[in-house]
């Protein structure tokens, strides 16, 4: 019995001793050098800040434009969907923008008859359910300057039902989105955040569609 516990303290005496050395040697012998690259790791929050204008210190104003022109589509061969026939192409948006309500109106930055320009990607249904995302410019009515740049989305059929309940809300022939800019030139220290409604069918490849609407919303002014 004694011998059988001399032999197993032998053992891990020197099964610790062999490691030990062998650690020893792997610890001195010369390491290869390794680069490793800097991981990147992203911060929504931070990003979403970045997106956000500087509130610090910025004054705020009302912007109520009337939006008056058309639309104009060119779009490719349809493909089938799990919800039908659908159609994807580009639609171009002229607009002319006009103060019809000063009280709810004190822009300073869209002069009264600015234009707004867009080109979209739309994808559409055939049933005119569609979507457009858009790169848009609102440019000076006299000097043809830009005064904003940003993105213009526009849902068709698309309409929030009041609590009554009393409209659709797949309404023919009506759509609503939003709009968001930067100023430009002597513009650059506002912001233009709105929401778009309007009177409007999504055009087809044959022919352009009238657009009556409304962009409500705000005006930032931050330092």
């Amino acid at each position: 019995m004694k011998r059988t516990k001399l032999l197993s303290v032998c053992l891990v005496v020197g099964a610790f001793a062999l490691g030990s050395l062998t650690f020893s040697a792997l610890s001195s012998a010369p390491q290869a050098s390794v680069e490793v690259a800097p991981v990147t790791i992203a911060n929504p929050v931070t990003d979403i800040q970045a997106a956000q204008p500087a509130l610090t210190n910025c004054c705020l104003r009302r912007i109520n434009k009337v939006m008056k022109g058309n639309r104009r589509a060119d779009f490719g061969e349809p493909y089938n969907c799990d919800t039908g026939k659908t159609f994807k192409g580009v639609t171009r948006v002229a607009l002319t923008l006009t103060t019809t309500n000063p009280t709810c109106d004190q822009d300073v930055a869209v002069p009264n008859g600015s234009r707004l320009e867009a080109q979209c990607t739309t994808i559409r249904r055939a049933d005119q359910f569609g979507h457009s995302i858009c790169d848009f410019l609102i440019k000076d009515p006299t000097s043809g300057a830009t005064h904003f740049s940003g993105t213009l989305v526009l849902i068709d059929r698309a309409s929030q039902p009041p609590p009554t309940g009393c409209r659709r809300c797949d309404t023919t022939g009506f759509l609503e989105g939003w709009i968001d800019g930067r100023g430009q030139g002597q513009f650059a220290p506002f912001r233009l955040q709105a929401v778009v409604t309007a009177r409007a069918t999504i055009p087809t490849s044959d022919q352009p569609t009238n657009f009556l609407g409304d962009l409500n919303g705000t005006l930032l002014k931050c330092p």
